[in-house]
């Protein structure tokens, strides 16, 4: 039995296997339970036991391969990445009833537009005199992004001179940014964008004789990827509940948008941004020929692509 522990960020991926080797032509690889434990920050890494740290999550599943010794292969590989990017920011917003000056211009302006006012974050610095009924809001946050890429390869020999495999690998990644830049979106205004790439591959290798050999491949390739405009309580931030659209559209399907642009970000922005979908099929099978100094390859290579366009369906916008 063996621990292993990989350091990932503040965590610890822990999973302990049995390995056994039995008398006949088959090996099992059986994974008996894995887990997540947070890391103490006066630890230098993982542990090599478990010991008095406490494991915060159990994996419930367990994975059994029986391999045929000498004839069947398989590999796992699993790589990720966790990204987090600081960072700080000064702009304006709508004043409330912390202005000496202009006073609050949520409460006082027209009931159907006090909650887009109330969507942007609370003034957390002084009036700003050129721009009449606004204040500072200064603010510090991270940015963040998640890669993940894992792959699953089984390889297998039938019999002399014929062998299979087949491979499968996912992608999952997702990003999140916060605001923007100078008449871009609030700093209440998140944008979140996800793609999801799967691939799936599958092949015979058959050697004939010795000059001659046929390889065939198949392919089946998805990639998916959505961006959305999201608002949230960032700084004391009220979202919107409801959205002005029409039946029977949604934030799920379209995308609304409103500025006030005596604001430095004066953007509110919620809904679909962006949906696509590219979806492969692939068939290929090449037939090489070996006589004398000469080398021959046939092949037939046949590729179908299916698009899909999932983009917002109508923009609502205000001013």
């Amino acid at each position: 039995m063996s621990l292993v522990s990989v350091l990932g960020g503040n965590w610890c991926y822990l999973c302990e296997t049995v390995e056994r080797v039995a008398e006949g032509e088959t090996v099992e690889i059986a994974t008996i339970h894995a887990g997540l434990m947070q890391v103490d920050e006066n630890m230098l890494g993982c542990p090599k036991e478990l010991g008095e740290y406490q494991r915060t999550a159990e994996c419930p599943s367990k994975v059994v391969l029986a391999l045929v010794k000498g004839r069947t292969f398989f590999f796992f590989s699993y790589e990720g990445l966790r990204l987090k990017l600081p960072q700080v920011a000064q702009t304006s917003v709508p004043c409330d009833s912390t202005c000496t000056i202009a006073g609050n211009v949520r409460a006082a302006a027209q009931p159907v537009m006090q909650p887009y006012l109330n969507a942007f974050p609370l003034p957390n610095g002084p009036e700003i005199q050129s721009q009449f009924g606004t204040a500072q809001f200064n603010a510090s946050y991270a940015n963040s992004a998640s890669l993940n890429a894992y792959s699953l390869r089984l390889d297998h020999e039938l019999r002399d001179k014929l062998t299979v495999f087949g491979r499968y690998d996912y992608s999952p990644s997702d990003s999140s940014s916060r605001g923007g830049g100078v008449g871009g979106p609030a700093l209440s205004n998140l944008q979140s964008a996800r793609i999801k790439v799967q691939t799936g591959t599958a092949g015979v290798t058959w050697m004939l004789s010795p000059t001659a050999s046929d390889d065939f491949r198949f392919n089946y390739s998805r990639v998916s990827s959505t961006g959305s405009f999201y608002l949230d309580g960032f700084g004391g931030a009220t979202p919107l509940s409801t959205f002005p659209f029409p039946a029977p559209y949604s934030t799920i399907n379209s995308s609304f948008s409103i500025g006030i642009y005596t604001l430095t970000n004066p953007g509110l922005d919620a809904g679909k941004l962006i949906g696509n979908l590219q979806r492969q099929l692939n068939f290929v099978n090449s037939f090489s020929l070996s006589r004398g100094a000469h080398n021959l390859k046939f092949g037939i290579d046949y590729r179908r692509l299916s698009p899909l366009d999932e983009s917002r369906a109508i923009t609502v916008v205000g001013t």
